[in-house]
């Protein structure tokens, strides 16, 4: 017999799926699972990529922003959270020179 699945939405926009053979089962990044002090199976890699269209690359609050992710500061604070890896944040990528190693 499959036992019944209960799904909600927490306010951390934690999926949970609740009490299968006794566990409390969380679909969730690793940065909140860590918060909550609970272990962390990931089920793949994500990567996030922001586009920018050429025309507004050069625009005063595009640069700002583009400028940021360079800074110490925030990198540091991007570091404190486990399972992201910022490596190639603020970083132009073309389809032509970059190859991800997991592909």
């Amino acid at each position: 017999m499959i036992p019944s699945i209960k799904v909600r939405r927490s306010c951390l926009g934690l999926n949970n799926l609740t009490s299968i053979g006794g566990n409390l089962l969380i679909a969730g990044n690793e940065a909140i699972t860590s918060l909550l002090g609970l272990d962390f199976i990931p089920l793949r890699w994500e990567r996030f990529d922001l586009l920018i269209s050429r025309d507004r690359f050069f625009e005063k609050g595009i640069q700002k922003f583009i400028g940021l992710l360079h800074e110490k500061s925030f990198r540091a604070l991007a570091d404190s959270f486990e399972g992201y890896d910022i490596s190639l944040c603020g970083k132009m990528l073309f389809p032509d020179n970059f190859k991800q190693e997991d592909d």
